[in-house]
């Protein structure tokens, strides 16, 4: 009786021990094969000031996660066939776990191109910036993908009340007394995700603060220090004493305006001579520029909260758990929604409030 009961005993650990392998056999976190997850980021641009913000968070993470995640990093150098060219090498590489992409721009068949080959290799990936149309439609066709986004209205809400402060306390902002605002807008990338929320929620916190607003301009500078530099000269040229206010998507396209300002003898220190410029990223160069006089405001972002999200996401894909398990972000239309921290940076205030 007593071998009739080791038996039984040992057959019902043998079905544990199989149900805990099933349930386990598709993570790369198995107990028994435990490994170090290869997740490779690539990127439009890690030149740009506010992606090497977040790559060093990247860094971060790692370093204090030895034991489970290593980052690679590919540049896409502002070109989406590199970048294309980049994700098909990574889906290639057998040593590669998981992918973050962000591509500039990219066509709605470009990302079911991405997805396609994705799925037929068995890879869990997150996509950011992504059209919502798209999302919404592809998130359904690949059970391993994750759209993700940030609340960026909300960057372009502290934009707007960034100018809407300035504008009530400082009347020498309306140039012409005409009680307008003028302004002129550089956007990042055309339909771009980021880009359309910020332009959207910047200028429609201002009128709802009960002002006025008239668009000079609106100009697409790719997210280029060069392209917003020269577009600003221009308009400079054609608008003259018009231009009361620059807003800017980011930092790196704000700080060429101030270039071109600075070229024509603007925001040199001369109140006379000044144009209103908000740009997005808290950067330290923005900063020291707002410090001086030279630039209005940024808006600071917790890049730590974005390289932290887009790690637990990828863990849990990894391990073939909701992408949401034990955070507080929420999926919406296809999205996962990280919400974010942003505060102003102004002279007025000079820390983060």
């Amino acid at each position: 009786m007593k071998r009739l009961i080791r038996i039984f005993a040992l057959f019902m650990i043998l079905i544990l021990i199989v149900m805990q392998t099933n349930n386990t056999k598709n993570s790369i976190f198995a107990s028994e094969n435990r490994k170090v997850a290869n997740i490779a980021i690539g990127m439009y641009d890690f030149e740009n000031p506010q992606m090497k913000s977040i790559q060093q968070k990247f860094i971060d993470i790692q370093n204090k996660n030895q034991d489970k995640v290593n980052f690679s990093f590919y540049n896409g150098k502002n070109n989406l066939s590199i970048q294309v060219a980049i994700v098909d090498s990574l889906l290639l590489n057998p040593t590669i776990d998981f992918m973050v992409i962000g591509l500039s721009n990219p066509p709605s068949d470009v990302i079911e191109d991405i997805i396609r080959k994705a799925s037929l290799r068995n890879m869990p990936l997150i996509m950011l910036d992504v059209d919502p149309k798209i999302a919404s439609k592809l998130s359904k066709e690949y059970s391993k993908v994750v759209f993700l986004k940030g609340k960026q209205g909300e960057v372009g809400i502290v934009q707007g009340e960034i100018l809407v402060d300035q504008w009530n306390n400082n009347k020498v902002m309306d140039k012409n007394k005409d009680n307008i605002l003028q302004y002129i807008m550089l956007k990042g990338a055309t339909d771009n995700p980021v880009a359309n929320d910020r332009v959207k929620y910047s200028v429609s916190t201002i009128n709802e603060a009960g002002i006025k607003t008239q668009e000079l301009a609106l100009r697409v500078v790719n997210w280029s220090k060069e392209i917003a530099k020269g577009t600003i000269e221009s308009l400079l040229l054609q608008y003259a004493g018009s231009i009361e206010a620059i807003i800017a998507n980011d930092d790196t396209i704000a700080l060429g305006a101030i270039e071109a300002l600075q070229k024509y003898g603007y925001n040199k220190g001369n109140k006379a001579k000044y144009i209103d410029v908000v740009g997005a990223g808290g950067s330290q160069e923005a900063r020291d520029l707002i410090d001086k006089g030279f630039m209005t405001g940024t808006v600071n972002i917790n890049y730590e909260a974005q390289a932290e999200a887009v790690y637990k996401i990828a863990m849990n894909l990894i391990n073939n758990v909701s992408p949401i398990k034990d955070t507080n972000y929420t999926i919406s239309e296809g999205f996962v929604v990280v919400t974010g921290s942003y505060s102003p940076y102004t002279k007025k205030n000079n820390i983060s409030s």
